[in-house]
């Protein structure tokens, strides 16, 4: 009987001693990562920049193009460089309307092409999503003369436990 009180005891204790909570995870998806789905009008580029997360980015002049991205979260954010001429995109989050990302420098006269000027930063996000299955879409930006993809970051909440003293 006594070590039944003792284990229920200790039980209690343990239980008691522990605090649950829901707290945010940043996760950061790059370009090659293959859950991103990708149309076949994509390439890759050659050369390594260090204005690039990762060190390279997706990019396509196709007016077609599109990449598709799943996740499980509250919110998602697009990452990329600036280049010094129209680059852009249009994101969507699963059946809402497309907003314009725009990746172009503003600060820099448009040229006929080039590299990135300006390093990876995150240019696009939506929030305030339930904590559940999303998918979002991103397409070619009519005002662009290419689309460019980096980066994804995701945010998802989940419980931790955590021991209290």
């Amino acid at each position: 009987m006594l070590l039944r009180a003792s284990s229920s005891l200790f039980f209690l204790w343990a239980l008691l001693s522990f605090e649950a909570t829901l707290a945010d995870t940043n996760v950061t998806v790059d370009d090659s990562d293959s859950s991103i789905k990708y149309s076949d009008d994509w390439s890759v580029t050659s050369a390594s920049n260090s204005l690039d997360y990762g060190g390279f980015h997706h990019l396509s002049s196709t007016k077609t193009s599109t990449a598709n991205f799943t996740f499980t979260g509250t919110a998602v954010y697009i990452m990329a460089p600036l280049w010094p001429y129209a680059v852009g995109a249009n994101a969507a989050v699963d059946n809402s309307s497309p907003v314009s990302v725009n990746m172009e420098n503003p600060s820099v006269t448009s040229t006929d092409g080039g590299s990135e000027d300006v390093a990876s930063a995150v240019l696009w996000g939506a929030t305030g999503l339930s904590n559940s299955s999303h998918t979002l879409h991103i397409s070619f930006w009519d005002n662009a003369d290419f689309l460019a993809l980096d980066a994804i970051v995701y945010v998802y909440s989940a419980f931790k436990c955590m021991w209290q003293r």
